[in-house]
């Protein structure tokens, strides 16, 4: 790996990548995100992030290019991307990679859509490119590591916008050189501020990364040069954002694809909470546990959690997604949290789950799995059950796609949900127009 840069090796992997190569494996999970991205992001379309967003596509200047979610008209290609990036992600239920601790679709599949839509591509076309792009941003986030997250990087936009440019670059037919460049200029494009969690500005980082992406990559086409060592240089992107340098992340580049070890949610809250939510449900499956008798819960988690899904009083319902302590009080109350409707303003001036909050510790160890929870539910007569759940425990590949048809049924109704399912089995159609066909034409 090291005789090339690694902007040339990920531009020599994307213009030499030959789809045949492409294991059907890759192909099954990435309709699997597919289906979940639009479920996803049709059911945000009326989130308050969304009508915030929108609002930019009414100053558009009348581009017809692109599709974008929620809205009666096409707008400019990076307007869509930015837009569609940012409804994608504002209900945060979208995949996960725990390699890298990213999202590995929203900014990929917002920007590659865009760019197919503006030029009429197949859904072949954009089904290679938006693979090639996830294995990238998987890569990339893994070579970043934990170092860089943990410095308080929104690694989904960081490394997800080379993933992007990856991907919008592949469309645009672009050279392996300019590919290259286009990288080189996405680096200083590359930001997110884990402060943001819990506010409206952390999906906007995906809106950010995948509109810097097409925008990197139209101006490496129009000739705007980048510095060469813009990754690598003592003054690069993996220096001043506090990369580990994990080369071993680029092994077999283009002969197996990381992305595929991406976990799916099933719950409409930060992945990290998802653990402790299984281990709940589990000892509630088991011991028939009386919420009203609880005297204490003790969630045990990994230390890196705690500046990420830690928020202990939670004001809005966008910041009970991130609380351990709001969420446990949900399940344990019997609050379905795989429904986006069930997180709400009104959740916290709830009395009763307060007092269940109250009740509950959140305690790091270092001896937790980062993908795993413990938790420990004492009852008032000082009887004691624990549970442990570890999200890398993935399921087979039929049973993961019947997980994903049970969540966008839940969603968009079951007779939607099958004509989403047959469409992207059918590969005819780009998911913008069946979106427009079932939803955006009513509007």
């Amino acid at each position: 790996m090291r005789n090339k840069n690694l902007p040339s090796l990920f531009s020599d992997f994307a213009y030499n990548f030959n789809p045949s190569s492409l294991p059907i494996s890759s192909i099954n999970i990435f309709k699997l995100c597919l289906a979940d991205w639009v479920s996803v992001s049709i059911v945000a379309q009326n989130s308050k992030v969304a009508e915030r967003i929108l609002s930019l596509a009414n100053d558009d200047g009348g581009v017809q290019e692109s599709f974008i979610f929620g809205h009666k008209s096409y707008v400019s290609c990076k307007t869509a991307a930015l837009i569609n990036g940012t409804i994608s992600h504002a209900l945060d239920y979208d995949d996960t990679h725990f390699d890298y601790l990213g999202h590995p679709s929203v900014v990929v599949l917002s920007s590659a859509l865009a760019i197919s839509d503006k030029y009429k591509l197949s859904f072949e076309e954009f089904k290679n490119a938006s693979i090639i792009g996830m294995e990238t941003s998987c890569r990339i986030g893994k070579w970043l590591g934990r170092k860089h997250y943990r410095s308080g990087f929104h690694i989904t936009s960081t490394s997800g916008i080379f993933g992007a440019t990856i991907a919008v670059s592949k469309l645009m037919g672009l050279s392996s050189e300019q590919i290259e460049n286009a990288l080189c200029i996405a680096a200083s494009h590359s930001s997110g501020l884990k402060e943001q969690f819990g506010s409206m500005v952390k999906p906007y980082h995906v809106g950010m990364a995948a509109n810097s992406a097409i925008q990197s990559s139209i101006l490496s086409k129009n000739g705007l040069k980048a510095s060469v060592n813009s990754f690598e240089g003592p003054q690069g992107f993996g220096k001043t954002h506090n990369s580990e340098f994990n080369y071993d992340s680029f092994d077999n580049l283009g002969k197996s694809f990381m992305f595929e070890k991406l976990t799916h949610k099933f719950h409409a809250c930060c992945h990290g909470t998802h653990s402790m939510i299984e281990a709940i449900n589990n000892l509630k499956i088991k011991f028939k546990i009386n919420s009203n008798l609880i005297q204490e819960i003790n969630i045990f988690v990994h230390p890196q959690y705690l500046n990420v899904c830690n928020i202990n009083n939670p004001k809005t319902s966008l910041e009970t997604k991130f609380s351990f302590r709001m969420i446990a009080a949900m399940v344990v109350s019997g609050i379905d949290t795989s429904k986006p409707e069930s997180f709400s303003d009104k959740l916290c001036i709830n009395e009763n789950l307060i007092s269940i909050m109250e009740k509950t510790k959140v305690i790091s160890s270092s001896n937790i799995h980062e993908t795993s929870t413990k938790v420990r539910i004492i009852l008032s007569d000082k009887s004691e059950y624990n549970e442990k759940y570890d999200l890398k425990k993935l399921v087979e590949p039929a049973d993961r796609k019947n997980k994903m048809m049970y969540k966008t049924s839940s969603l968009l109704g079951e007779l939607k949900s099958n004509s989403l399912w047959n469409t992207i089995q059918e590969e005819e159609l780009l998911p913008s127009k069946w979106i427009w066909n079932n939803y955006n034409k009513y509007l």
